[in-house]
């Protein structure tokens, strides 16, 4: 990383984009308002050990709260600000909730943007709220894309003098296709015995367990065919699948929406090169400076709630 980058040439106590300048944005990595809080009694779960913010309107927070129709004007808004500072060529991912997915790829069409894709992010961690009544909400969405046609995108993984970003890309690939492999054998082995009521439990644990020792060839195999021979090298045939399975962050955090540093990792090696310039304009906590500063990316970051831009600035400083 650059020894003169500056915190205050990265960082921007602002809610517009006036230190950005037209088509000088490489890559557009950013967590925007859902538009989801509402009076809720999420703070008073007992075992709520995501945060201790209280996510609702009890918060007096209005960052996430508009009318739908104001949040549709924001939408188009935020994609005509988008088109404007990404180069040709630039790519964005851009969380988003599901009800506002249609919408926002909507808004990014007609502001000159091409959307092409929906990640689908799963956190195994997710807080079981309302779980004895509807499916436990435990995904998130990001809507990736690119302003013309031809994007970065670094589907080819080198196995030889690898960089940070193919070793990022390769470590999710393979961990999901062996993930994928051990939950169809034993999903498959679980609806084919029967076990008796008594050892039910031992008996579950002892089918994973067998399947883990004595099926490891299956999962070995199919791992090995992901690499291929070309110009007498191996390398890794990514077949990069729009889902990605990651824990959210756990204990303490510094905004109630923070994303963990490494599925910005992830997403930064997979859509943007190295000494790309990253814009976050609802930077929060700050986790895409430190994600981009930590892959030799240079971030713009703006944040508008004063008490979020201090941390943000407080925790990159000590990168920088």
């Amino acid at each position: 990383m650059d020894n003169l980058l500056k915190i205050e040439d990265i960082v921007f106590n602002d809610d517009n984009y006036r230190n950005v300048k037209n088509n000088s944005i490489d890559f557009i990595l950013t967590d925007p308002p859902f538009n989801i809080a509402r009076e809720t009694n999420f703070h008073t779960y007992k075992d709520n050990t995501i945060h201790s913010y209280k996510f609702d309107s009890d918060t007096k927070e209005e960052w996430d709260t508009f009318s739908h129709e104001d949040f549709i004007k924001e939408l188009y808004k935020w994609s005509s600000e988008f088109n404007r500072v990404l180069k040709k060529g630039g790519n964005f991912a851009i969380f988003c909730a599901d009800s506002y997915i249609s919408y926002f790829i909507d808004a990014l069409k007609e502001n000159g943007l091409s959307p092409r894709r929906v990640i689908s992010w799963t956190k195994p961690n997710a807080v079981p709220i309302n779980r004895a009544y509807m499916p436990t909400s435990a995904v998130e969405y990001i809507i990736v894309g690119v302003k013309g046609n031809k994007a970065t995108f670094n589907s080819d993984i080198k196995i030889i003098n690898q960089d940070i970003d193919d070793k990022i890309i390769e470590a999710v690939v393979v961990a999901e296709k062996a993930s994928s492999i051990v939950n169809a054998l034993v999903r498959k082995s679980l609806l084919e015995n029967n076990f008796e009521n008594d050892t039910h439990i031992d008996s579950v644990l002892s089918l994973i367990k067998d399947i883990l020792v004595n099926d490891n060839k299956i999962i070995l195999d199919r791992v090995e065919n992901m690499y291929k021979d070309r110009d007498n090298e191996k390398y890794l045939q990514a077949c990069i699948p729009n889902h990605i399975s990651l824990p959210s962050k756990s204990g303490n955090r510094i905004h109630p929406t923070e994303k963990p540093v490494y599925l910005l990792q992830y997403l930064l090696s997979l859509y943007s090169k190295v000494g790309d310039l990253v814009l976050d304009p609802f930077a929060g906590s700050g986790s895409t400076g430190e994600a981009s500063l930590m892959l030799n990316r240079t971030p713009i970051l703006i944040e508008r709630e004063n008490k979020f831009y201090e941390k943000a600035v407080k925790r990159l400083e000590k990168i920088i």
